[in-house]
């Protein structure tokens, strides 16, 4: 029973903490000079086998849109990060969310949705129809994606379909397209 205590009562310390320090965190537009931190930062949540995904192939050779992209910092350091970057789909051009990350002495805060949502409604009001990802539909749904048909759609490399997803920004637009996804070159 002291033991159950003690847990309970570091686990509410440690949740004080966490809250005191994510009050401090600030949302910004990503800069040309913070690009350095973000590859540090996703090389060190995300390792060596993230280079070897279909997204990352996707991104390859391609800039993404620094004006739909953002940072989470927290004493001036970066600890998160989501970019948005140009892709094609079935001949159409769209927007690829992601990375999304966050330092792992900081994930589970809300960190990851308030970047995500910053994102979200830059590219709205840049008038980008489509954004979409590959990832966790428990984590995405609540902020609009929903699952893609996989006959609608290819990637260049294998992914667990149920992870493919797309949020829209007029409803219905993405079920007129289908084909592969590749690089906006």
């Amino acid at each position: 029973m002291r033991h159950a205590k003690a847990t309970t009562a570091m686990l509410a310390t440690k949740q004080a903490e966490n809250f005191s320090a994510i009050s401090l965190v600030s949302i910004r537009p990503e800069r040309a000079y913070d690009a350095h931190a973000i590859e540090r930062l996703c090389d060190s949540v995300f390792g060596p086998g993230a280079q070897a995904r279909a997204a990352a192939a996707l991104r390859e050779g391609v800039a993404h849109d620094i004006a739909l992209s953002f940072v989470a910092t927290l004493d001036a350091a970066i600890i998160g990060t989501c970019r948005l970057t140009p892709v094609i789909w079935g001949g159409v051009r769209i927007m690829m969310l992601g990375p999304l990350g966050v330092s792992r002495a900081h994930m589970s805060t809300g960190i990851g949705r308030k970047l995500m949502s910053a994102s979200l409604e830059a590219a709205d009001a840049a008038g980008e129809e489509i954004v979409f990802l590959v990832g966790d539909l428990a984590y995405y749904a609540p902020s609009g994606f929903s699952r893609v048909a996989p006959s609608r759609i290819s990637l260049p490399r294998p992914v667990d379909p149920s992870r493919v997803l797309a949020r829209e920004a007029v409803e219905g637009v993405s079920t007129q397209i289908s084909g592969p996804v590749i690089r906006a070159l």
